[in-house]
C-alpha cells in the first residue's frame, strides 16, 4: 500500500464502502434476480436517502426502510446526482435529466457516450458536466445551448471526473482522466489543461475511477490493463504527478 499518512484517504473511502454495504444488503433482500446497479449516491438533507440507477431508479431511506421504484423498465448505464437529488442519466445514447420525484425526464443531449458526469454549477447556473463522446468536456443546463469547456485529442477516451482545488488558489478546478483543468479567474475565461499522468496507451486506458485522500489522488483503471496508483501532486502541479503503483490492482475498478 502507499506510504505515509493515509487517514484522510481512509475517511473518503469509508463513505463509499458504507454506501456499497447499504446497497448490497438492500439488493440481497429483494426476491428474484437482483437488478443491476450502474451507480449510486447518498442524497443528504432532513431525510437522507440512497438512490441507485441502472435497471430503473430505486430509493431507500438512509436509516433503513422500504425501497421505492421509479422509471421501471428503463435502463441507465451511467450517471450522477446533484445535492437536491436531481439525476443526470445516460439512457442508450441520450443524456437525460430527472428531477424528484422521478418521472418523465428532459433530454439534454441526443447522441453521446460517457463513463462519468458531475452535477455542477457554473456562473450561477445549475447543470451537469459530462465528457461528450469521452473527449469533449461539455456543460449542460436545461433549456440552454450546451457550453464546451475543453476538447482534447489523445489515444484514449477520458473517464473519471471530480472537482478539486488542485493549485491551492481557493478556486475549484477539475480532474478528468489523464488531466486536470485550471479554472479561469474570470467568468467566461478559458480553462487551461495540464497532464497528471501518461496512462493512455490503449483506447480505454484513461477511463479512470478516482478518489482523493491523504493529500493525493487514487487513480484506477476502469477497464483494460489492471492499474491502480496513488498520485501525489508535485511542487509545480502543472508537471506530471508522482505515481506510486499499488500492487495486485484489480481489473475494471468500479
Amino acid at each position: 500500500m502507499p506510504k505515509g499518512n493515509r487517514q484522510p484517504g481512509r475517511c473518503v473511502l469509508a463513505g463509499a464502502a458504507w454506501l456499497a454495504v447499504v446497497l448490497a444488503f438492500q439488493l440481497a433482500a429483494q426476491p428474484g434476480r437482483p437488478e443491476e446497479v450502474a451507480g449510486a449516491a447518498l442524497i443528504e438533507g432532513a431525510r437522507p436517502v440512497v438512490v441507485a440507477w441502472g435497471d430503473g431508479v430505486r430509493e431507500w431511506p438512509a436509516g433503513g426502510g422500504s425501497v421505492r421504484h421509479f422509471l421501471q423498465g428503463r435502463r441507465f448505464s451511467a450517471g450522477c446526482a446533484a445535492k437536491d437529488g436531481t439525476l443526470y442519466l445516460l439512457e442508450g445514447r441520450r443524456l437525460m435529466r430527472f428531477a424528484r420525484p422521478y418521472a418523465e425526464g428532459r433530454e439534454l443531449e441526443a447522441d453521446t457516450e460517457f463513463q462519468d458526469c458531475l452535477a455542477w454549477t457554473m456562473d450561477g447556473r445549475a447543470g451537469v458536466l459530462a465528457p461528450h463522446l469521452h473527449l469533449l468536456l461539455r456543460f449542460y443546463v436545461e433549456g440552454e445551448a450546451a457550453k464546451d469547456l475543453y476538447s482534447i485529442y489523445t489515444p484514449s477516451k477520458q473517464g473519471g471526473l471530480m472537482e478539486r482545488d488542485v493549485d491551492g488558489d481557493g478556486r475549484m478546478d477539475l480532474i478528468w482522466g489523464n488531466y486536470w483543468l485550471e479554472r479561469p479567474r474570470e467568468a467566461g475565461g478559458h480553462w487551461r489543461l495540464f497532464a497528471i499522468n501518461l496512462f493512455h496507451e490503449e483506447e480505454d486506458s484513461a477511463l479512470a475511477r478516482m478518489a482523493w485522500g491523504g493529500g493525493g489522488l487514487y487513480w484506477g483503471a476502469a477497464s483494460g490493463k489492471a492499474r491502480l496508483a496513488w498520485m501525489k501532486p508535485p511542487g509545480d502541479v502543472r508537471q506530471i504527478w508522482e505515481a506510486e503503483m499499488i500492487e495486485d490492482a484489480p481489473v475494471g475498478i468500479r
